[in-house]
């Protein structure tokens, strides 16, 4: 088409929505008190929710998480040969690592109450990736066998997921199936937050404030007053002119405007709202920068980063651990996941360097131990652990350390397929009794509809078994 012809072509109608793109036609959530609509993806403009849902979820999605098996001393050990462990550790699925889909699934849970990935079986087991899903698209429902999951795809298609194929975090659950969203409890504290900041950049905007005022000891006309009002602004307005010598006559006098009462009072408001957001988090105000609140969590660095850890983190690594154990590892009573959280309780050089000297000193920690600490590498005979002499019996020499356990006959890497096997064993036999059980309901009256359902069942089951 030429330049003219597309000039006077008539307007395009914007087309109905299609079903793939309803989820975006949606409205931008309810309307709180103040005339704003609040919604989880519009409260991410206040900073205080987005300093809170960013300081939680890349905190979390920044700790080292792997799966350990226990020991029959009662210790655990890395189970990096587990198919779960590269998982998690490393690239979830194909598009993420393994920071980018703890801290979306966690940020959903914090903005929506609920977080959902997909389990797809393939080459390294029953689960092999871990595929996100808007928490908007997908609704828990309660059945007579279960819980079902209606997910709606990009594309318009429902789909329905069984328990045994979702990973869901949820956050804080009145019924112990849908997680409760923050947003929509806080939604008016965010409603004035975002209020608050949206009446002082039309305020700044529109320069409704005049920065000072001239005054003249006589009564002026209209005509003088606009004279003078000129000469002034071309004299003194602008960057240029920025603070410019001003030469005043006839006994005139510039008197700057100061902050009013009102302008202290909206600043406190919007500081106030923004520790309220932070209440409702669970996050320290001086971690999303309220500094004049930091004294409340302790009066050092490590002080308030224990406190962050326990009261705000603690909670949700928690969540992490056992959400892992009830939909990813069926043999959770041997294998387990953990979060690394030693980074975190590090405090300043002089205060490691006391805690690993009595740590040493008394025995309960090695040279390798500190190095691990460290992010060092173990030395060779780092493993002795000291034992101070007057914790031993008098005239009795102290006793050498004890050779490593050696590994039982029937462990090692036997047993660990043997878990493995009983973990996709499990898996399938529980995805086949739920499936079934679905459709014997489904098709009671009806010999030859449950006849097909067997056999349709059973095709898509074959090729869930071989991969």
């Amino acid at each position: 088409m030429s330049i003219l012809a597309s000039l006077f072509a008539p307007p395009v109608k914007a087309s109905a929505p299609r079903p793939d793109d309803a989820f975006w036609y949606r409205a931008a959530g309810p309307e709180s008190a103040t005339g704003v609509r609040v919604s989880a993806d519009t409260a991410m403009r206040a900073s205080a929710v987005w300093g809170c849902v960013r300081l939680i979820s890349e905190t979390v999605a920044s700790l080292p998480l792997s799966i350990y098996s226990r020991t029959e001393d009662g210790g655990r050990k890395e189970a990096t040969q587990h198919p779960i462990y590269t998982l998690l550790h490393y690239r979830p699925n194909r598009l993420q690592t393994s920071t980018e889909f703890v801290q979306m699934l966690t940020a959903s849970a914090l903005l929506r109450g609920n977080g959902y990935a997909e389990i797809v079986p393939g080459p390294r087991g029953p689960v092999d990736q871990l595929l996100p899903l808007h928490p908007d698209r997908v609704t828990p429902e309660e059945t007579t066998s279960g819980i079902r999951y209606r997910v709606m795809r990009k594309n318009g298609q429902t789909d329905y997921l069984l328990d045994e194929d979702l990973l869901h975090l949820r956050g804080i659950t009145s019924d112990g199936l849908l997680g409760l969203s923050i947003i929509e409890y806080a939604r008016e504290t965010v409603g004035l937050a975002l209020a608050t900041e949206s009446y002082g950049a039309r305020l700044f905007s529109q320069n409704a404030r005049p920065g000072g005022v001239l005054t003249h000891p006589s009564k002026l006309n209209q005509e003088t007053a606009d004279r003078i009002r000129a000469s002034w602004q071309q004299a003194h307005a602008g960057l240029g002119n920025a603070h410019a010598v001003a030469v005043l006559e006839e006994g005139m006098k510039f008197e700057p405007v100061g902050m009013t009462n009102e302008d202290a009072q909206f600043l406190a408001t919007r500081e106030f709202q923004a520790e309220e957001i932070a209440r409702w988090f669970g996050v320290p105000p001086h971690m999303i920068g309220l500094t004049s609140k930091s004294t409340s969590w302790g009066s050092g660095i490590e002080a308030q980063s224990i406190n962050f850890l326990t009261y705000t983190l603690l909670p949700w690594l928690r969540r992490w651990e056992q959400t892992i154990a009830r939909d990813l590892i069926v043999a959770d009573g041997y294998y387990f996941a953990k979060f690394n959280v030693n980074g975190l309780l590090r405090g300043d050089s002089a205060a490691r360097s006391s805690f690993y000297s009595l740590g040493r000193q008394w025995g309960y920690l090695s040279v390798n131990d500190i190095r691990g600490l460290e992010d060092l590498n173990p030395v060779e005979n780092g493993d002795i652990y000291l034992q101070p002499l007057n914790m031993v019996e008098a005239g009795t020499p102290p006793a050498p350390p004890s050779p490593a356990p050696a590994p039982p006959a029937t462990g090692g890497a036997r047993a660990h397929h043997a878990l493995l096997v009983q973990d996709a064993a499990a898996r399938i036999i529980r995805r086949e009794v739920a499936a079934l059980t679905k459709a014997a309901q489904r098709t009671a009256a009806d010999a030859s509809a449950w006849s097909a359902a067997v056999a349709e069942f059973y095709t898509d089951h074959a090729q869930y078994v071989s991969a």
